[in-house]
């Protein structure tokens, strides 16, 4: 969500936030692999009216909690009133969540919601 090679670009929100699932997995496409995610699903999903979530089986570990975070609300989260490149809200679905990045998250956005798997 926020990966270590792209740390320059953090301070910039709505830059580093398109380094966000850059590499190709199964379901995700990369607009260009390795350098920018998938923006295009993302807008895809978006125009279909429907919110959408950022969902993984474990989430939060391996990159700067604040700046996932911080990705993560720019594409599913809602402008702040008056707070350019800022945005709160958005939903954030994991089987395990790392609990700093789940601290974070509750800093920065005042909907967050955990699922714990029932097995």
């Amino acid at each position: 969500m926020s990966p270590a090679p792209d740390a320059w670009s953090r301070p910039d929100i709505p830059l580093h936030a398109n380094a966000m699932l850059k590499n190709e997995r199964d379901g995700i496409e990369p607009v260009v692999p390795g350098t920018t995610g998938p923006l295009k699903q993302i807008e895809d999903v978006k125009a279909k009216g429907f919110p959408v979530v950022y969902v993984g089986d474990v989430v939060g570990t391996g990159s700067s909690r604040k700046s996932a975070t911080n990705s993560v609300l720019w594409f599913f989260g809602d402008d702040i009133p008056y707070a350019p490149n800022k945005r709160a809200g958005g939903f954030c679905f994991g089987s395990k969540i790392a609990p700093i990045f789940f601290n974070t998250w509750k800093t920065q956005a005042p909907c967050r919601l955990r699922w714990m798997s029932p097995t």
